[in-house]
């Protein structure tokens, strides 16, 4: 038998074992450990998702109500390619959850509910975002601090309410914390949590209420490794002038924007936070000027002090070390100094850099200096509403990143020609309105941008219309009111505006007709007012987004197939957002339309003031809940006023409507017996009804005095009978109330001076009779106007009348009495005239008839007074006939005209008294 000596391994072999057995130690290891982690897991699924995870996130669904469907991928096995949900792609657990609401409609987007404590399942979650949802007021629930392993939170504008919970510092790894609120339900009172987040780099707390958290700024303080700070609108009032040690030095962004700190500007914390990138103050009541500090400040790139009305004087001297600023916002500054000086302090390394100018209504005055072409970054310039005066220097043309142009509102005169627009390529938003400026811009000139709002009102852009306009194509904003243009308004301007939403062609000389198809998809204001307009209204419009309409003062009517002639234009029965219809001074005529209540429902202002409108007030205007002034004076409109006019809710002060600003332009209202210049605001919207000059009949129904929001209610020159409403007084906000030239009869009411807000009344011309009510508000009235608001009205007494009523009776009553009086008084003189003459006639006649002497002495008394008339007039006729031809003119036909006139005058006298003479004769013979 043969003996087997063992071998002997070489190295190699040796090392090629020691690996083998390695690696069979790590298989071991690692089954082990999954062997383990199953267990503690539940076992990792086949699918890449922890199960227990996967619950924890369907239950997290079931609490929420999701209308849109955000979570509709939420189903199957794998949570990991669900929407918003990411996991560790080596374990399979979530670690980040972005439920952020980011959709076009956000309400609709928005998850809503109670959220569930489930979400603690997810331990190893680092990144939660649950912004822009709604969560019912409900307060942040404190299970989030649960969470430990979160960086990343974000619950800005989630509608949570209440306190925030100090269990947040439990996140002890977190770095970026948004909580900012823009609901106004969040609080705290106690901000030392903080101190246990020193990782923290980036915290938001903007909108919630941090002015009962005691001393802010220290806490804040605790953050070492802080870069963003953003506490805007957080109700502050208080601050420190140094923080002493600062352990703030990392600091990149402060944002203290709208508290309310009213106090002086120069000695504060920040001003020492020499890492600050952007600094936003705005809107805090700073006092004082800007203080020299800044100039140490100089990584500083963006520096706002806007809307601090009470910082005065220019910016500091020493800034030339602020090479890197690029955003300066001192809109509502009152800088109150010259705009080159301001320029000038500017720091020079920077104009290179300098992206955005904001200085509106910053009083600034004098002119823009020549060098302003050297900003060459510069692409935002605001300075709109300021005392510039002199031209715009051709500098400006050369900045060729230039997006966004205002010099609106200044004092600016001068030619502006195509070198001031020669490199705007950029351009976007232009606004010379309210100047004294002219484009001088020949007709075949091209303009290198295109722009998306211009604004040229009180311009000179005329005579002609401007034809650079052609290549503006998707403008959506226009305004070329009273820019002196005396033109045809060309087709090809409705194709170039056809994606607009607002133009403004008002106060021009502009004729023509409109196109008889226009498509504008887009437009919601358009104004066309105080033109020379003819022709056809379109009969194909098309705009569905029209909120306000203005064609007065224009001769727009169809001249053609009468298909609108003299008609309500019919393609309004597509302008379902139509709030505002002017449609004054034309002469469109015919009925109004029924469909106006159902076509229109969400009309607000209607005038069709100065039409030949016809026929009844539809009673479909009760549609209307949003129209709280209605203008249909000077019309014919006819019948009786619907009682159902009192359903207009937005004329009763039950509605409030859309708070519709419509535009900066104005329309005439009459009222308190002037026409006034009336501009809409919704924060005080005029509640009018103008029924006046028509030819309505009827009662005024007593459902109008529902309307108790109304300031202003015209009836005047209609044909109205009836009284006036007994509690008319209940319209408690009516200013001016014009019901003359009607037939109303009756007295007037007493509750007519609970009216406290009435400023204009005439009740003239009407059948009122009565006692005129007095009151404190009437009397002031009476005093400013007298007897005019009453005039015409016979029957009513007391003030302003001089003539009184008598024992409390009313004037119709004693003014009836008294007339009978009268005439019985009048019988009795006439009686007693009749009688007495009849009675002295037979006296004298009896004593001549029976005394032979009277009768003898009277006869002979007048046989004299018959010789002495005739001798008289002999006389007299023989004198003037010298008289006559001493002085009388050669003319002998006018002579012998005046003579002959003559001898006829005597001629009669000679017969008269002859004729006496024969009566006595006969008398005298009869009596024999």
């Amino acid at each position: 038998m043969k003996m087997k000596w063992p071998v002997e391994k070489t190295d190699s072999q040796f090392h090629i074992i020691k690996v083998a057995a390695t690696v069979m130690i790590l298989l071991l290891l690692a089954s082990r450990a999954t062997s383990t982690s199953s267990a503690d897991a539940n076992t990792l699924s086949a699918w890449g998702c922890v199960a227990e995870e996967r619950e924890a996130l369907l239950s997290f669904k079931e609490s929420l109500l999701d209308p849109s469907g955000r979570l509709s991928s939420w189903r199957g096995q794998d949570c990991c390619r669900w929407k918003g949900v990411r996991c560790d792609g080596s374990t399979g657990h979530v670690v980040k959850l972005d439920l952020r609401s980011t959709a076009g409609n956000l309400w609709s987007a928005q998850l809503s509910g109670v959220m569930s404590s489930s979400i603690v399942a997810l331990q190893h979650l680092r990144y939660l975002d649950l912004s822009y949802n709604y969560f019912n007021q409900t307060p942040i629930p404190m299970f989030i601090g649960a969470l430990s392993n979160l960086r990343y939170l974000n619950l800005s504008c989630a509608n949570f309410a209440g306190r925030i919970p100090s269990q947040i510092g439990n996140l002890s790894k977190l770095q970026y914390l948004v909580v900012s609120d823009d609901s106004a339900g969040l609080t705290t009172s106690d901000l030392s949590w903080l101190h246990r987040l020193s990782l923290l780099r980036h915290l938001d707390v903007s909108g919630v209420f941090v002015r009962s958290a005691r001393d802010w700024i220290s806490q804040v303080n605790t953050l070492p490794n802080l870069k963003v700070l953003q506490l805007s609108n957080c109700g502050l009032n208080s601050t420190v002038s140094t923080l002493s040690p600062s352990n703030l030095t990392h600091l990149e962004v402060l944002d203290l924007s709208a508290n309310e700190f009213g106090t002086s500007l120069q000695h504060n914390w920040f001003w020492d936070l020499t890492s600050l990138k952007k600094l936003q103050l705005d809107g805090c009541g700073w006092r004082g000027h800007i203080p020299d500090a800044l100039g140490n400040m100089s990584s500083l790139e963006v520096l706002d002090l806007g809307a601090n009305h009470e910082l005065v004087g220019h910016m500091p001297e020493n800034l030339e070390n602020l090479c890197n600023l690029q955003v300066l916002n001192l809109d509502w500054v009152n800088i109150n100094g010259d705009l080159a000086e301001f320029m000038e302090r500017l720091p020079k390394c920077s104009w290179n850099k300098l992206r955005e100018l904001y200085l509106l209504r910053s009083n600034l005055t004098g002119e823009l200096p020549d060098w302003i072409g050297n900003l060459t970054s510069l692409s935002y310039l605001d300075l709109y509403q300021n005392m510039l005066v002199g031209s715009v220097p051709a500098g400006i043309g050369a900045l060729g990143s230039l997006t966004y142009l205002d010099f609106g509102l200044s004092k600016l005169s001068g030619v502006l020609s195509t070198q001031h627009f020669a490199s705007l390529v950029n351009l976007e938003y232009l606004d010379l309105s309210h100047n004294s400026l002219k484009l001088d811009l020949n007709g075949s000139w091209v303009p290198p941008f295109r722009l998306h709002t211009g604004y040229f009102r009180s311009c000179t852009l005329g005579p002609h219309f401007p034809a650079w306009l052609r290549w503006q194509a998707g403008i959506a904003e226009l305004d070329i009111s009273n820019t002196s243009i005396g033109d045809v308004l060309p087709h090809w301007f409705w194709t170039v505006s056809s994606h607009a939403e607002r133009l403004d062609l008002s106060r021009n000389q502009l004729s023509g007709d409109l196109p008889t198809k226009l498509d504008l998809l887009s437009v919601q204001i358009m104004d066309l007012s105080k033109n020379s307009l003819s022709g056809s209204l379109p009969a194909n419009l098309t705009a569905p987004l029209l909120s306000w309409l203005h064609l007065s003062n224009n001769h727009v009517k169809d001249l053609k197939n009468n298909k609108l002639s003299g008609k309500f234009p019919g393609f309004l029965q597509n302008a379902a957002r139509l709030t505002f219809l002017d449609l004054s001074g034309n002469i469109f005529s015919g009925s109004l339309p029924a469909w106006i209540g159902g076509k229109m429902p969400s009309l607000e202002v209607l005038v069709l003031r100065s039409n030949m409108f016809r026929g009844h007030l539809p009673k479909q205007f009760t549609s209307l809940l949003s129209l709280h002034y209605l203008d249909v004076a000077h019309n014919n409109i006819s019948g009786m006023i619907p009682s159902s006019l009192a359903r207009l809710k937005a004329m009763t002060g039950q509605y409030e409507g859309s708070k519709n600003n419509y535009s900066d332009d104005s329309i005439t209202t009459v009222t308190k017996d002037q026409a006034r210049q009336y501009t809409f605001d919704y924060t005080n919207p005029m509640v009018l009804m103008d029924l006046s000059y028509n030819s309505l009949t009827g009662h005024i129904p007593v459902e109008l005095s529902l309307l108790k929001g109304l300031q202003t209610l015209s009836l005047s020159s209609n044909q109205l009978d009836g009284a006036i409403l007994d509690n008319i007084g209940t319209l408690r906000k009516l200013e001016s109330l014009d019901l003359s030239y009607n037939y109303l009869s009756g007295e007037i009411p007493s509750s007519l001076s609970d009216l406290t807000f009435m400023s204009w009344l005439n009740l003239s011309y009407n059948d009122l009779s009565g006692r005129i009510p007095s009151g404190r508000q009437l009397q002031t009235l009476n005093d400013q106007y007298g007897p005019y608001m009453y005039i015409g009205n016979d029957g009513l007494c007391g003030l302003p009348f001089p003539n009184k009523c008598s024992n409390g009776t009313s004037p119709s009553a004693h003014d009836d009495e008294h007339e009978e009086g009268a005439r019985d008084d009048t019988k009795k003189l006439f009686r007693g005239i009749s009688t007495g003459y009849a009675m002295g006639m037979w006296t004298v006649y009896c004593i001549l008839l029976f005394s032979k002497t009277c009768r003898a002495a009277y006869i002979r008394l007048f046989d004299r007074l018959y010789d002495k008339g005739y001798v008289q007039i002999a006389i007299f006729k023989a004198r003037v006939v010298r008289n006559f031809r001493e002085e009388a003119p050669r003319s002998k036909t006018w002579r012998t005209a005046y003579l002959w006139l003559f001898d006829q005058l005597c001629d009669q006298s000679y017969v008269q008294v002859a004729i006496k003479a024969r009566v006595v004769r006969n008398f005298r013979d009869e009596a024999s």
